[in-house]
């Protein structure tokens, strides 16, 4: 079986699922994008662009993964929706690590987080209807 290259294109799907109160449709949108200075913008449209119709009347849930190798727990990367536009058609998400712990006053103090170096993948899923 072939894999998806996410590459080329995000892919889109939906399913019914039941809600407690009955059977509903929700769509998912996976996609993969590179940060830039921590951030990624994707296109929650069907054409991919920003004039294009919106996927979603509603989000439901939004699932960020940074794929980095860390070498210790406090590198390992942390994704988080950061804004989501009024009409549902760009979503951005931030990427961030732990940073090197500092030292005041003789005492030890946690690192202070920094953006995850650019061109880092960030794979993203989205649920709506």
């Amino acid at each position: 079986m072939a894999g998806i290259n996410f590459d080329e294109m995000p892919v889109m799907s939906s399913s019914m699922v039941y809600t407690g109160s009955g059977m509903k449709e929700v769509k998912q949108y996976i996609n993969v994008g590179s940060t830039v200075s921590g951030l990624v913008t994707f296109q929650l449209t069907i054409d991919g662009k920003n004039s294009g119709e919106a996927i979603f009347k509603s989000v439901l849930g939004i699932t960020a993964t940074a794929l980095l190798s860390a070498t210790t727990a406090g590198d390992t990367p942390r994704c988080t929706p950061r804004a989501l536009s009024a009409d549902r058609k760009v979503l951005t998400v931030q990427s961030s690590q732990g940073g090197a712990a500092v030292t005041i006053a003789g005492l030890a103090a946690v690192g202070v987080d920094k953006w995850v170096p650019d061109g880092t993948k960030v794979y993203v899923t989205v649920y709506g209807e």
